[in-house]
């Protein structure tokens, strides 16, 4: 009799475990990034300090690499991977060269780069028989321009995210318990929808490259269109927000001009 008390008390004690919460796809992504942007300032300040003479935190003092240098890296880094037991095992040879390639992009290296400048060795010695020439200096003013153009894009992108988001937060989403004044009929849903009543939808799917976070897009429910903004950009959904406040998940092909 004790016994069967006893069960039924621990059962009652006992509370049901809430499922563990699954990472959306978005999250992962992010977290992806994350880890890989750590490795990278780890192999960038791996290499800074392996080779002091050369690789230098301050990008002002960047100074163009003799050709090949590379490979002298690599040969090194390897040595110091089977002699050293307390080598970090993220500075793979693929994040080296992938913090060199970085290295070598920024705009200060390729400043650096000009005709008749001796390149220099993982001593920081400079080469008398290893200069920038002409072709060398062309193609980094090339990288250059591209680099430039490539960031005033970009910042055009945030400014016209940023507007967007400005103007559809103007008025801000409808609050729960809002009323109307006396005497003022509420519009019908079908009547705050952006469809003219007695008019034909006309849907135009948007581009896959123009789905994006912060544009604003009219989504396709039932026969109607509805104005939205995007809020998220997952594989298979797009989640938006509609001006009533109110975010769902919806499929790509629904989201339109």
């Amino acid at each position: 009799m004790e016994n069967n008390q006893k069960n039924k008390l621990s059962l009652k004690k006992k509370t049901p475990q809430a499922p563990a919460k699954e990472n959306t796809i978005s999250e992962i992504e992010k977290k992806a990034r994350e880890e890989a942007k750590e490795s990278l300032q780890k192999a960038i300040a791996y290499l800074c300090k392996k080779f002091p003479n050369s690789f230098f935190e301050d990008k002002d003092a960047k100074k163009p690499f003799k050709i090949g240098v590379i490979n002298e890296i690599f040969a090194i880094v390897d040595e110091d991977r089977q002699n050293n037991p307390d080598f970090d095992p993220v500075l793979t040879k693929t994040k080296i060269r992938e913090a060199v390639k970085y290295y070598t992009n920024d705009v200060k290296y390729l400043e650096s780069v000009k005709a008749g400048v001796k390149r220099i060795n993982l001593e920081g010695v400079e080469l008398e028989d290893d200069v920038v020439t002409e072709g060398h200096e062309e193609y980094a003013k090339e990288r250059i321009e591209k680099f430039k153009a490539k960031m005033a894009e970009k910042n055009a992108k945030k400014k016209a995210v940023a507007k967007n988001q400005q103007s559809f937060n103007k008025n801000g989403p409808k609050k729960f318990g809002d009323k109307k004044p006396m005497g003022v009929k509420r519009k019908s849903f079908a009547q705050n929808s952006d469809s003219k009543k007695n008019e034909s939808v006309k849907f135009e799917q948007i581009d896959a490259a123009d789905i994006v976070v912060g544009a604003n897009v009219h989504v396709l429910l039932g026969n109607r269109l509805m104005s939205a903004l995007i809020k998220d950009v997952t594989k298979d959904a797009v989640s938006v927000q509609f001006k009533t406040g109110i975010v769902a998940k919806v499929t790509p092909n629904r989201v339109g001009k």
